[in-house]
C-alpha cells in the first residue's frame, strides 16, 4: 500500500498493489514520475524541497509491505535494534518545507541510510532515467548466483576465503614479529645471559636484606649472647642459684608435709627452661658467622639484584619471570624460521583449497550464464528485440582481487543492433515507461 500526502500536485492519494512486478504507463505528463518520486521518498531516496505541494508545510509518504519471516529486510532492521516482528513493515518519510526529512520504520525513527538499505530489499525501480541495480555491474555476480541457486557453493568459497585471509594475517604478523625480534636479538641474548648468571629467585631480596641487617649488627648480637650465657651458666649465674635453691627445698620438703611440692616442681621446670635457653644461645652463637666477607658478598648480591630490577623496570621478585619471558622470546627467534615455514605451507594449502572451491563455482557460473543468456533471448523476442543479444561475461580476477564471492567478475552485456559487439547494459538502455 502506498499513501501519499502533499507531494507536488498530489493532495491525497492511496494506492494498493499486488506483489511482484508493477508497471506504470501513460503519456507524458500523466504523473508517472511524481508517483515514483513519492515512492522513492519512502524508500530513502534523495529528497528535495520542490517535492512539497505548494501551500503546504509538510509532505508525508508511507509504504506498507507484507514481508515474510526470514526476509533480509527484517534482519537488517533487527541488526540495527529495530523491532521487525510484525507481519507488515511500514516505511514512512516526512518532508518539511526546509527540505529536511524524518524517517521511520514501524513508527520508530531511523536514519535515512537505514531506510534506504531496507528499501533496497523491498523495491527495485526500473525507469528510463532511474538508477537501477540491474544496470550496476557490481550487482551482476549476485544476480547470476541467485539465478543458479549457488548458496552452498558460495558459502563454501566464503569459508575457504576467510581461512585464507586469516592465514595471510597470521603470516604477516609472524613476519613482522620475526623482524622486530631479529632487531632485538642482541639485546635479548645479553639480557638472558645476565639473568642466567644472576639466577634470581623469588623472595631472595627479603632474605638477603635480613641477612645483611643481621651481619651489620653481628657484634651487638654476639655481645648480647655472651652476656646472656654468662648470666645463665657463669659463676654464681642463674643456673647455679636455681640449683642451690632446688637443693635446699628438696632437703626441707620431707619435713614440710607436702607444702613444698609445688615449689619444688616449679623450680625443676625453671631449671629445665634455663638449660634450654642456654642451649639455644649456644647454637645461635655457633650459627652467627662474623666473617666480614659474608657481609660484603650479601651486600653486593643485594645491590646487583636491585640494579638489575631497575634496568628491567620490575621488582626484584619479578626478575625470575622476566628471565622466563625473555628466554621464550629468544626461543621464538630461534624457532621463528620453522614457524614461518609452517605458516607458509598452511597458506599455500589454503590458497589451493580456495582456488579449487572458487574454480568449481566459476565452472557452474559459466554453465548457468549460458542458460541465462538463452533464457533472456526468449524474453527479448516478444519485446520486438529478437535481433538483440544478451551476453553474460565472466572474467577471472587477479589474485589481489579475490574475495569471499570467488575470483570472477560478472557483467551483463547486450548488443541491441545486429552485428554489433555487446556492450554494458547502462550504455544500451532505451525505452519509455517505468516499473518496480
Amino acid at each position: 500500500h502506498l499513501s501519499i500526502r502533499n507531494v507536488v500536485l498530489i493532495d491525497k492519494l492511496d494506492l494498493d498493489f499486488t506483489s511482484g512486478l508493477a508497471v506504470l504507463t501513460g503519456e507524458t505528463g500523466a504523473g508517472k514520475s511524481i508517483l515514483l518520486d513519492a515512492l522513492g521518498l519512502a524508500l530513502g531516496y534523495r529528497a528535495e524541497a520542490r517535492m512539497l505541494r505548494t501551500g503546504t508545510d509538510q509532505a508525508v509518504v508511507s509504504a506498507v509491505f507484507d514481508v515474510p519471516a526470514g526476509h533480509p529486510s527484517r534482519q537488517e532492521l533487527e541488526d540495527n535494534g529495530i523491532d521487525a516482528s510484525d507481519d507488515q513493515l511500514i516505511l514512512r518519510r516526512v518532508l518539511g518545507d526546509d527540505g529536511r526529512t524524518k524517517s521511520f520504520v514501524n513508527d520508530q525513527p531511523v536514519s535515512v541510510g537505514l531506510l534506504k538499505r531496507v528499501g533496497e530489499y523491498l523495491v527495485e525501480i526500473h525507469g528510463q532515467f532511474e538508477t537501477q541495480r540491474l544496470l550496476d555491474p557490481a550487482g551482476h555476480r549476485a544476480l547470476l548466483d541467485a539465478y543458479g541457486g549457488f548458496d552452498a557453493l558460495t558459502a563454501d568459497v566464503a569459508v575457504h576465503f576467510e581461512k585464507l585471509l586469516g592465514l595471510q594475517a597470521s603470516l604477516s604478523a609472524a613476519e613482522e614479529s620475526a623482524r622486530l625480534a631479529r632487531e632485538n636479538e642482541d639485546f635479548l641474548r645479553h639480557a638472558v645471559d645476565e639473568l642466567r648468571q644472576m639466577a634470581p629467585e623469588a623472595g631472595e631480596e627479603t632474605a638477603l636484606a635480613e641477612q645483611r641487617r643481621m651481619l651489620q649488627h653481628g657484634e651487638q648480637i654476639s655481645a648480647a649472647i655472651t652476656t646472656a650465657r654468662q648470666a645463665i651458666a657463669g659463676d654464681d649465674g642463674i643456673e647455679d642459684k636455681l640449683t642451690r635453691a632446688m637443693g635446699d627445698v628438696e632437703r626441707a620438703a620431707p619435713k614440710a608435709g607436702g607444702r613444698l611440692d609445688e615449689s619444688l616442681g616449679a623450680l625443676q621446670r625453671a631449671l629445665s627452661e634455663i638449660a634450654d635457653a642456654g642451649g639455644f644461645l649456644e647454637r645461635a652463637e655457633a650459627d652467627l658467622d662474623m666473617d666480614p666477607q659474608e657481609l660484603e658478598q650479601a651486600e653486593e648480591r643485594l645491590f646487583a639484584l636491585r640494579a638489575l630490577a631497575r634496568k628491567h623496570h620490575v621488582e626484584v621478585d619479578q626478575l625470575a619471570d622476566v628471565q622466563k619471558k625473555l628466554e621464550t622470546e629468544l626461543s621464538d627467534i630461534d624457532a621463528g624460521g620453522e614457524n614461518l615455514t609452517r605458516l607458509k605451507a598452511e597458506l599455500d594449502k589454503a590458497r589451493h583449497a580456495f582456488r579449487e572451491a572458487a574454480e568449481k563455482l566459476s565452472a557452474e557460473r559459466r554453465l548457468t550464464a549460458a542458460k541465462l543468456d538463452k533464457a533472456m533471448a526468449g524474453e527479448l523476442e516478444p519485446l520486438k528485440l529478437g535481433q538483440a543479444r544478451f551476453d553474460t561475461e565472466i572474467t577471472p580476477l587477479d589474485e589481489d582481487k579475490w574475495a569471499a564471492h570467488g575470483m570472477d567478475r560478472v557483467a551483463f552485456r547486450v548488443a541491441t543492433n545486429p552485428g554489433s559487439a555487446p556492450g554494458p547494459l547502462n550504455r544500451s538502455r532505451s525505452g519509455p515507461g517505468s516499473g518496480f
